[in-house]
């Protein structure tokens, strides 16, 4: 391929380890260079646990190198090309989650947008559908009564054009520029994509505390959290909460009832304190990365968003230098985490999770927004990896599945249930549209109805669930 350097070239030598590739938009690849030479305008970067997989092809295929190796087709997308002397990042293993196993974890519920958008009762919900900060469902994210917010982001500004031109298919518009930023150098894109992160944060943090305070009155997620602490309370039952909502309105509620605060990471899957688990695997808007502030430098009156946008910073530059050096961004044992999410067992490493803060107000602190991007289909998640822990023990124990306004649509949270919850009895679906739910899940989960398969409830919606059915559900 034309414009590789030379040494990128260097065959492999078993007593030399492969190196490091630091792609621009932050992803890190060890492994050694090939090249296909039916497609010479790109290359692969194939790691050591492929190698035997490489080795065993039949027939040497674009399909198959792709499976097995990261496919390069700029060379330009390799930031730095780091040879491997010692380890990049830092080993130190995070203190694992506390868990109490005296107790069962048979219940898990599940939250999409749409139990945030309808999580209220009474006529409390025509005054959150009449206000400007209604939860949004994930084509409403960009809505125009979000403009005086919207405004701020010159980033959210330059894509809302390509939204409506997609039908607000914002998923989809993401997931076709994700794909430029991965086969071409393109740092505009990716100044758009952090600017958003940061409209994203400003966005669920203000409609949570609309909703938190101004209708706490008849909140559903406030009398779930009750009725939930209610069954198990006195006994050997603990419950797994996932929710894929970046809003704090489930968080603030769980945390009034259960009288404790999330101010850090740990307190979220703290089970020797709290009989309620609460995961959230797209991140939070209360969450984020610090910055080395001392390494911006003078932002001229600017806000940080607004810098870094002008800037037109690349990811790697803000992961690896503003946010720290790569001992403290990259966890060596990450590695096989990101290998368990990726549908081809292809390892990486990534932004460290383990060092994302519970955003304290109070402080000076700037932060990076640990929110993931709505992509139709990414394989990852933003959370430390005791927190995924956490998930997957969590699904080991799961009998009960509650599905609230969730499509069933996340791949790489699927594929986990499907190889870590082999016990699931029953899948509750708390959604009008249940039938897609349905389609989604049946590619991980037997839903045929035969011996092995768990039985399916239908609710339509949550009010429905909550104020007449979770009782009896609770009882068994």
């Amino acid at each position: 391929m034309q414009g590789v350097p030379f040494e990128w070239m260097a065959p492999a030598r078993s007593n030399v380890p492969p190196p490091y590739w630091i792609t621009y938009f932050g992803d890190i690849y060890s492994g050694t260079y090939i090249d296909f030479h039916q497609a010479n305008d790109r290359f692969f970067i194939l790691s050591n646990n492929q190698f035997h997989d490489y080795q065993a092809l039949k027939t040497h295929t674009l399909e198959a190198y792709q499976k097995i190796a990261w496919e390069i087709r700029d060379p330009k997308i390799i930031y730095k090309y780091i040879p491997r002397t010692e380890a990049l990042g830092n080993e130190t293993m995070p203190q694992s989650y506390s868990r109490d196993w005296n107790k069962k974890m048979k219940r898990m519920f599940i939250f999409g947008a749409g139990a945030s958008a309808f999580c209220s009762f009474n006529d409390t919900q025509d005054l959150i559908n009449n206000s400007v900060l209604k939860p949004p469902t994930g084509y409403e994210i960009f809505d125009g009564r979000f403009d005086p917010i919207s405004l701020k982001y010159a980033g959210a500004i330059a894509s809302i054009p390509d939204f409506e031109a997609m039908e607000r298919d914002i998923e989809g518009c993401l997931e076709d520029d994700w794909s430029f930023i991965r086969n071409s150098y393109s740092p505009h894109i990716t100044a758009r994509h952090l600017n958003i992160q940061f409209y994203l944060q400003n966005l669920f943090s203000q409609i949570s505390e609309e909703v938190t305070q101004k209708y706490f009155r008849y909140n559903l997620y406030a009398r779930l959290a009750n009725k939930l602490l209610n069954a198990i309370s006195g006994g050997n039952e603990q419950v797994s909460i996932v929710s894929f909502n970046y809003d704090t309105i489930l968080d603030t509620f769980l945390e009034r009832a259960m009288q404790v605060k999330f101010s850090k990471m740990s307190d979220y899957i703290d089970s020797k304190r709290n009989n309620i688990l609460l995961l959230k695997p797209h991140g939070s808007s209360n969450w984020g990365w610090p910055f080395m502030m001392e390494r911006i430098g003078n932002m001229n009156g600017k806000s940080l968003p607004e810098f870094l946008y002008e800037k037109k910073y690349v990811p790697s530059y803000i992961y690896y230098y503003l946010l720290g050096d790569y001992k403290k961004m990259i966890w060596e044992k990450s590695w096989g985490y990101e290998q368990d999410m990726n549908p081809n067992n292809m390892g990486r490493f990534t932004i460290n999770k383990n060092v994302i803060e519970v955003i304290d107000k109070l402080s000076q602190k700037k932060y990076l927004p640990a929110l993931q991007l709505p992509y139709r289909d990414k394989d990852e998640f933003v959370m430390p990896f005791t927190h995924y822990e956490a998930l997957t023990n969590a699904f080991r124990e799961t009998e009960e599945l509650f599905l609230i306004g969730w499509k069933g649509n996340e791949d790489g949270f699927n594929r986990l249930m499907k190889t870590h919850a082999y016990g699931i009895k029953k899948i509750v679906i708390v959604n009008p549209d249940s039938a897609t739910v349905i389609k989604n899940l049946s590619q991980y989960i037997n839903l045929s109805g035969g011996q092995n398969s768990p039985t399916i409830e239908i609710v339509p919606g949550f009010k429905e669930f909550v104020i007449d059915k979770l009782d009896n559900y609770l009882k068994n």
